[in-house]
């Protein structure tokens, strides 16, 4: 099985898509030009979210001939707090792939402004709530997003000439 390695990450022959393989590697390369000692912990960390998002793709589903078969047996251990309407591989995709792409946009700096901010805050907490529903209990309330869009674009951008002041 793919956890009597000492990360299954490096498992030979590799059990992970060719995609997420140069990933691993990548990941490698870069804490190896920082000079950091590869540990299972600095690499899981060092992956970015896409390549965790990527392992929710059907590749990783039951029923692959070779590597893991992360679904459904992630299920439980993964989201264990996931409603039964919800508990397959694609949906598990769908949702962490938008929390994927929102992340992304908010990372470039581009607007969201044009979206319902307060239903992807919400998918947010969600989807954490999936599989903590302790964090996703104390996010909620010291979030300030829904407070700023409630407050308006324009609250925001003297919050955010402050921030600058300070910086």
């Amino acid at each position: 099985a793919f956890y009597d390695v000492e990360c299954w990450l490096d498992a030979d022959p590799p059990l992970l898509e060719a995609r997420e393989l140069a990933a691993v590697v990548d990941a490698k390369e870069a804490l190896s030009r920082a000079k950091r000692s590869l540990t299972p912990g600095r690499l899981i960390a060092k992956l970015g979210f896409g390549f965790w998002v990527s392992l929710c793709k059907r590749p990783y589903e039951q029923g692959r001939s070779l590597g893991p078969a992360l679904w459904p047996g992630l299920l439980k251990s993964g989201f264990p707090f996931l409603p039964k309407d919800k508990r397959t591989r694609s949906e598990i995709f769908r949702r962490v792939n938008q929390l994927r792409e929102l992340r992304n946009r908010v990372s470039h700096h581009e607007a969201v402004w044009d979206r319902d901010i307060l239903r992807s805050h919400d998918s947010v907490i969600e989807t954490i709530g999936w599989m903590n529903q302790g964090l996703a209990t104390a996010l909620k309330p010291l979030s300030p997003l829904p407070g700023i869009v409630r407050a308006g674009h324009h609250a925001y951008r003297e919050t955010a000439q402050q921030l600058v002041k300070n910086v």
